[in-house]
């Protein structure tokens, strides 16, 4: 099935990123130059940016998800576009193939041609599944310590910082996060499903503990945080992708493409072959 729109141009990218360890040369998508014609900024979907002696050349594809082939008339208008942006080198990438004259139509007007095709499966992929971790945080209860015992204890309260700042339940609930994601520290609330209890201190110096009866404001030492954290295991299977050369019909490279939803990250984790190694990418 073809990847759609900005998807398919953000994979496009990855691919050419991991054809070279050139470090002249850079991918960026989407790249813009500007028209001779209109001195606007135009837009190209990927462009390739490499230096040849004190030259830089520049490459611009366009990447086409249509649900039909690519037509004659897209191919006309991505080349007089290319021409006026003062690009060296220009190539159309289609998800669904090309019409025959358009084919015709682009050797004519050298533009390169490629493809992205989805299969099965890969011979380097065969049966690859990846277990997918997502936690999440279940209830947490806190117990804060004052720098000096209060009595009496205050009935309402809140926490602010020196500064008068409030510390609402979603700031404490961040910290608690982010110490989470420290995978050395708690390796078991990212690698095994189930559920966990913890206790983690958090260092509180910086803030006061504010009586909203009295007015009083009392300096934190440390709070003790009890947590309940719930980890689940998922089974991921891979999209299998081949990019090739239209002309030649020559694969240029092939990626196995892992999604990812979960944890506040959302995406794909990509393997992308090369000649000796298979280098890992993650697309958002």
């Amino acid at each position: 099935m073809p990847r759609k729109g900005r998807d398919l141009e953000k994979l496009i990218a990855v691919l050419e990123k991991s054809l070279s360890k050139d470090p002249t040369r850079t991918v960026t998508s989407p790249f813009f130059v500007k028209d001779r014609v209109t001195n606007d900024k135009r837009e190209h979907d990927v462009g390739i940016v490499f230096k040849d002696g004190h030259r830089e050349i520049l490459t611009a594809l366009e990447c086409r998800d249509r649900s039909r082939k690519v037509t004659v008339n897209e191919v006309e208008a991505f080349a007089t576009k290319c021409a006026d942006t003062r690009v060296d080198r220009c190539g159309i990438v289609s998800s669904n193939g090309f019409s025959a004259n358009a084919l015709s139509k682009a050797k004519h007007l050298k533009v390169e041609c490629y493809t992205l095709e989805e299969v099965e499966s890969l011979a380097w992929m065969l049966g690859g599944s990846m277990g997918h971790f997502t936690r999440e945080i279940v209830h947490n209860e806190w117990l804060l310590i004052p720098q000096m015992d209060i009595l009496p204890k205050p009935k309402r309260f809140h926490i602010e910082d020196k500064e008068g700042n409030l510390e609402d339940d979603v700031s404490l609930n961040r910290a608690v996060h982010s110490e989470l994601s420290n995978i050395e520290k708690y390796p078991f609330t990212h690698l095994e499903a189930g559920l966990h209890e913890l206790r983690i201190q958090f260092p509180m110096s910086h803030l006061l503990l504010v009586d909203e009866e009295t007015g009083n404001k009392i300096p934190l030492k440390h709070g003790n945080v009890t947590v309940t954290v719930k980890v689940i295991e998922q089974r991921v299977f891979p999209s299998h992708v081949i990019y090739r050369d239209n002309e030649t019909n020559q694969t240029i490279t092939e990626a196995a493409l892992f999604p990812i939803d979960g944890g506040g990250i959302s995406g794909e984790l990509i393997f992308v072959k090369a000649a000796d190694s298979l280098n890992l990418w993650f697309k958002p």
